[in-house]
């Protein structure tokens, strides 16, 4: 575990007592993006330098350029390149997914 000195400042009231060394568990928010399409992170592959996944055309797998937005450990925002409903396979895999 790391420990970082921190300044709380706290811009709503809350609830309880507020301790002093007592250790907290938080996350920090960066970005945050609702309703756009994200995919889970696997189905992103560098090729080339240039960041894609493979879409499903119907009659084989295609790499497509992407663009990139917001992201977490899990899933990442799809900026350009995919519209909603575009099947695309896992790179390891080529297993699809719609």
């Amino acid at each position: 575990m790391k420990k970082f000195p921190i300044k709380l400042v706290l811009h709503e009231k809350m609830e309880g007592t507020i301790r002093l060394g007592v250790s907290a568990h938080f996350d920090i928010v960066i970005g945050e993006a609702k309703q756009v399409p994200v995919l889970p992170i696997q189905f992103i592959e560098e090729k080339d330098r240039v960041k894609g996944v493979w879409k499903d055309t119907g009659s084989k797998l295609v790499f497509i350029p992407i663009q990139l937005g917001l992201s977490d450990t899990s899933f990442v925002e799809i900026k350009e390149g995919l519209e909603p409903g575009d099947a695309v396979a896992l790179p390891s895999t080529q297993k699809t997914v719609p």
